[in-house]
């Protein structure tokens, strides 16, 4: 052979050489992005359609370091609170047929006895009369609470733009609250910190009930004997601060006081007159405003501090 064929097959060769080492890279390069795209990638197709199918458990085990990894664990975050708004739209579900339930009973119970009983006292007559009217007005009050819920969180409640003078607003929540604590035995004062009107741009419906279902809870948990101060003036946003000396709150309690139907003291719950939704109503229409309420408590015995903060509108003069 000659020399110049010994080149030739020398350049051949070391081609091959080179092609079988592309083809070794090339099939290391498959296997690669098999594993750490491709496979991911399908892992996280699935666990999205196992998702869709109701599986609201599953979760990507190993989500990894990468781009595809953040991505696993957004889908993690996500099932997660996916998981937690239908648990709460489930408990609000049963939580709802159950109020709505226990009236409906108590009447039932009441009008079959009336219709049925030829025994009852003119007295008996009365009472159950009365109580059938107490779980009208308290279903009436539910039903209206529910539909103002779900507005607000449909988005769909309409935001006031009524021109509204926080001095005067309170004053007149004052007066007709304050005869309210005296039948009960406890005191609510009002303190004015204001220097000059204070206005707010709101529904005077929207902001009425969410006061109101604050202060009815004031009254409602103050043991005779006790007392609230509502004091409001703040130069930046309208606020109106309630520090009570009521039994106060455990902590455990705390994060949950905005639940809707959530009563802290499960044993009171039937005794003590309400819906267990004006707290998470308040809230609502306090966000739907860009505002929010705060409730701070040193635990149980050392009394309860409820603080609500509005943007204002402006200061001024009348």
């Amino acid at each position: 052979m000659s020399h110049f064929q010994g080149e030739v097959c020398r350049r051949w060769s070391a081609l091959g050489l080179g092609v079988l080492a592309i083809t070794g890279i090339a099939l290391l390069a498959r296997v690669w992005l098999s594993t750490s795209l491709i496979r991911p990638l399908r892992g996280l197709r699935d666990s999205a359609l196992r998702l869709s199918q109701g599986d609201l458990s599953h979760r990507i085990a190993d989500p990894g370091a990468n781009e595809i990894g953040e991505v696993a664990k957004t889908f993690n975050q996500m099932a997660d609170r996916v998981k937690a708004m239908i648990e709460e739209q489930r408990a609000f579900a049963s939580n709802t047929s159950h109020e709505l339930r226990t009236p409906l009973t108590t009447m039932r119970l009441r009008t079959e006895t009336l219709r049925y009983d030829p025994t009852l006292t003119e007295d008996k007559r009365q009472q159950y009369t009365v109580e059938i009217d107490e779980e009208l007005v308290r279903l009436s009050g539910l039903i209206e609470d529910l539909i103002l819920l779900s507005r607000f969180d449909a988005g769909r409640a309409e935001q006031g733009k009524e021109r509204i003078n926080l001095d005067r607003f309170a004053q007149s929540l004052y007066q007709p609250f304050a005869l309210q604590a005296a039948g009960k035995g406890t005191v609510l004062q009002l303190e004015v910190g204001l220097d000059h009107p204070v206005y707010l741009e709101a529904s005077l419906n929207h902001l009425t009930i969410l006061f109101r279902n604050l202060l009815k809870n004031a009254i409602k948990y103050t043991p005779r004997g006790g007392g609230w101060l509502a004091h409001h003036g703040n130069r930046r946003a309208g606020d109106l601060h309630r520090k009570g000396t009521g039994p106060g709150i455990a902590p455990e309690h705390l994060p949950h006081l905005f639940e809707r139907f959530y009563r802290a003291d499960k044993a009171r719950s039937r005794s003590v007159q309400g819906t267990g939704l004006g707290l998470a109503l308040a809230r609502s229409i306090a966000e739907a405003y860009a505002g929010r309420i705060d409730i701070t408590s040193q635990g149980v015995g050392h009394g309860t501090t409820v603080s609500t903060y509005w943007p204002i509108t402006r200061l001024g003069q009348n």
